[in-house]
């Protein structure tokens, strides 16, 4: 099945299929996403004794590597975002919503150990929508725009350190 043409546009079929490739394959390999969460909920002591700056950048550095390795879907995906079926796009709202209670809780632990500024101070939402929105618009920038290969270790470690300045007391 061919995903580009040869200016590495996504491939459009002559026929009057409306549903894009990449939103169905990202929703195969959702299940990606959760194995991604899985080590993470796996690691010896997580949520009891791992520190919530190693639970943070251990979570953005799944993701990177998640991303890493399926960096021309991911591509794709940011090429066509606002396409897809309607199945995909059920399967992609309940992968997002384990992944930011994944967020949530290392959040939550945070401001219990005194670590994350506590609210009004720390709006939760906010700082989810902006953990999911630099690691985003990040790798949109570094994938699409600069066209570049992603480095999950060296992209985790400086985005870990980005956010957790902005949770930190």
């Amino acid at each position: 099945m061919k995903i580009f043409d040869s200016n590495l546009h996504p491939y459009k079929p002559e026929s009057s299929s409306k549903t894009p490739i990449a939103p169905r394959r990202i929703v195969r390999s959702s299940t990606s996403v959760m194995a991604l969460c899985g080590p993470w909920r796996m690691l010896p002591g997580v949520n009891q004794n791992v520190p919530v700056d190693e639970a943070m950048q251990m979570v953005v550095l799944l993701t990177l590597r998640y991303f890493h390795q399926h960096q021309g879907l991911i591509k794709l995906f940011f090429m066509q975002v606002g396409y897809g079926d309607m199945k995909a796009t059920e399967q992609l709202q309940s992968a997002r919503q384990n992944y930011r209670n994944i967020l949530l809780t290392i959040i939550e632990d945070g401001i219990a150990q005194r670590i994350f500024l506590n609210p009004p101070a720390l709006n939760v939402q906010i700082a989810i929508n902006s953990i999911i929105g630099t690691i985003n618009w990040t790798l949109y920038d570094l994938l699409v725009v600069q066209n570049q290969n992603l480095e999950p270790e060296v992209l985790a470690i400086q985005i870990s350190s980005h956010l957790l300045r902005s949770l930190t007391r």
